[in-house]
């Protein structure tokens, strides 16, 4: 039996180490081999090879790490990405990982074959990689094969795909700008790897994937700078822009810096906000532990578990979260749109937090905020004062830089302005909005925008050009996004994204649900569709991102809400336990980690089929009961996470009771109906013998 891993991010590590580590968990599978194929020189996937230097981790140390393999208790609520890449490093070390792991090799080709007694097999075709470099033409780092080598072919059992979300970058065509060069389909993204772009050659075009992979060399992008400062354009406003932004923002080369949006986006705060009260109390203190993370305050009791169907499909819950969360805003800082976001909101028809992916970094937006905070009006600026002199959040001192925010540009061309002919003007769009209004305005007094740089942080394409068509693509998956139908033998892993939480920790528990799967078919024990005493059969959730006006997240990116899809791969795995079960077996502490903190990976190790309470309960009992029973503020911790526990688990205990009586009545109808029809039976018998 042989396996193969594409990938050595964590989803490809999670992979492997659950495989090399079933014989513990699955003594009857037969013997395993396991290889892992990385194409770049180390494993760590989109964090080695596409995250530059400083940047921080947008989720925490306490959901992001491994269920069986944590972090120091001294390490950074968030880590600096560098210290996670050490720390995956040690992940493999630690469960003696490297044996299984091929670097430099990129596997060119995977293609399906029936062996000799019928069932499918996998011809994997792999290449020595020579190095990576950046390719002009395609606007990324492409990968240079060793041509003095020739290609290995091998077979293998089963293949486990996770190359990862961030490959291949998506390139925008923006006339005068960037053009393809290449064929384009019927969606206007150039297909196939040796695609091609023409850019504007007096202007410098880049993607963000390129701006990362020169780490601790931010500032050179901007030296080059004409007299005065260059004008930077940043397209797209996700976590990524708007980290650039600011890196521009905050550079003293940089003259202008303009955020481009399709249809704006939505600031959420990583760490809990804590506002400062009458301008005293509360004022940040220097070397000061931070609040606690955001990701760790949703208490999982009545949000996921043990939450009746009706309740969990419906709307209220997320209702219930986003009125809460647009107040706490709107009275600590102001606004609802987002936290101190004063501009680029989304528009009406998606201002939902059922259909979003929050933006979870914060550094671009007291920039951002600067020109618009208090509003437009100068009642709105007043009454917002009075507001901010009792409660409000803690204020940055842009020093009078702002970074300007714009819709989505239509070209870059030549325009005629107050009769002078310029080349090279950004067009955006003139709709009303005060942002649209803040940009003329500033194009009156600095000129037009005349971009000098321009990055293009639109994210990635999701492309598999390796596989043969006959597997099924990520669309036509059927098991949450895993595998498809019964096919255990190919799985997709880590190609979900959460619109807050974290792509490893739900990798690992695709992982645990398809080794389940996949290991059990291979097991002579025959399986059974009883769930264990103490293990909660599964049921369905509503998990995926809701469809809002043009945009539909889940079917464009696998977008997904952290808790619900987690909680979900659990139940299939028959790795959820019941809440006595936490309790008897575990203790008070244990389930006080359970009930009242997030859905951690940890917490699907106490019970199922890869149970290992003696590693699981001490890290329940420590290092997540300390995270968890931080409040974060009194009023946060309340409206939070206290008022949708009580709310939702009254409900919950509402519809269970009546659904329970429901079914009492019917099985009682039943039993009548059946005593009927038996005495019936009787009396009818006794009259034929009369």
């Amino acid at each position: 039996m042989r396996v193969v891993i594409i990938g050595g991010g964590p989803a490809g590590l999670a992979a492997l180490k659950y495989l090399t580590t079933a014989p513990k968990y699955f003594p009857d599978v037969p013997e395993m081999q396991v290889d892992l194929y990385e194409e770049d020189d180390d494993v760590g996937g989109v964090f080695k090879a596409r995250v530059w230097r400083g940047v921080e981790m947008v989720s925490s140390k306490y959901l992001t790490a491994f269920s069986d393999f944590r972090l120091p208790e001294d390490a950074p609520d968030f880590l600096p990405v560098n210290e996670y890449l050490a720390y995956l490093k040690a992940y493999v070390k630690h469960f003696g990982l490297e044996k299984h792991i091929h670097l430099n090799t990129k596997v060119t080709s995977v293609r399906p074959f029936l062996s000799e007694n019928g069932t499918r097999r996998h011809e994997v075709t792999t290449r020595h990689v020579r190095k990576k470099a950046f390719d002009p033409a395609s606007l990324m780092a492409k990968v240079q094969l060793d041509e003095s080598m020739l290609p290995s072919v091998s077979h293998c059992h089963a293949v486990v795909v996770s190359s990862g979300l961030h490959v291949t970058p998506c390139i925008p065509t923006i006339p005068g700008l960037v053009e393809p060069a290449t064929k384009v389909d019927q969606d206007g993204q150039t297909e196939g790897e040796d695609r091609s772009f023409t850019t504007n050659p007096a202007i410098r075009v880049m993607h963000s994937s390129t701006f990362k992979n020169k780490p601790g060399a931010e500032s050179e992008y901007f030296t080059a700078a004409k007299p005065g400062g260059s004008t930077v354009v940043v397209l797209g406003a996700g976590e990524t822009g708007h980290d650039i932004a600011y890196t521009a923002v905050t550079s003293p080369h940089v003259r202008r810096v303009v955020l481009a949006s399709r249809d704006g986006f939505f600031v959420a705060p990583k760490i809990i906000p804590a506002p400062v009260i009458l301008r005293i109390w509360g004022v940040p203190t220097p070397g000061t532990r931070p609040n606690k993370p955001i990701d760790t305050a949703i208490a999982s009791l009545f949000d996921t578990a043990y939450v009746p169907p009706l309740l969990q499909h419906s709307q209220l819950q997320w209702k219930v979260y986003e009125y809460t969360i647009k107040a706490i805003f709107a009275w600590i800082c102001g606004t609802s749109w987002g936290l101190d976001q004063w501009a680029g909101e989304v528009s009406s028809g998606r201002r939902h937090l059922d259909s979003l992916f929050f933006v979870k970094t914060q550094r671009a937006i007291p920039y951002i905020s600067a020109p618009f905070r208090g509003g437009t009006h100068a009642f709105a600026r007043a009454m917002d004062a009075v507001r901010a002199f009792f409660i409000n959040t803690p204020q940055i001192d842009t020093q009078g830089r702002v970074i300007e925010v714009a819709g989505w540009p239509s070209k870059v061309g030549t325009e005629v302005i107050d009769g002078a002919v310029l080349d090279n003007v950004m067009s955006f769009p003139v709709d009303g909005s005060k942002e649209s209004k803040k940009l003329q305005e500033n194009n009156g007094r600095l000129g037009p925008v005349v971009p000098d740089l321009v990055i293009l942080a639109t994210g990635y394409d999701t492309s598999f050009a390796f596989l043969d068509k006959k597997y099924p693509t990520l669309s036509e998956t059927t098991q949450r996004g895993i595998w498809k139908d019964d096919e255990l033998d190919f799985a997709y892993i880590g190609f979900v994204r959460p619109s807050v939480g974290a792509i490893p920790p739900l990798a690992e528990l695709q992982v645990l649900l398809w080794a389940t799967k996949f290991l059990q078919a291979l097991s002579p024990a025959p399986s059974t569709t009883t769930p264990p005493r103490g293990i909660l059969a599964p049921y369905e959730l509503d998990y995926a991102l809701h469809p809002r006006g043009a945009y539909d997240f889940f079917h464009w990116k696998g977008g997904v809400e952290q808790e619900s899809y987690a909680y979900q791969l659990a139940l299939d795995a028959g790795a959820a336990p019941t809440a006595g079960t936490v309790l008897r077996a575990f203790g008070w502490r244990v389930f006080f980690t359970w009930a009242m903190g997030p859905n951690f990976t940890t917490k699907f190790r106490l019970v199922g089929p890869w149970a290992d309470p003696e590693l699981a309960v001490p890290i329940m009992r420590g290092e997540l009961y300390r995270v968890v029973k931080r409040t974060g503020g009194g009023v946060f911790f309340f409206t939070f996470t206290i008022v949708p526990l009580v709310l939702f688990g009254t409900m919950s205990l509402a519809i269970m009771a009546v659904t329970g009586l429901w079914e009492g009545i019917k099985s009682l109808g039943r039993g009548i109906a059946n005593a009927c029809k038996g005495l019936k039976g009787y009396f009818g018998r006794k009259k034929k013998n009369m």
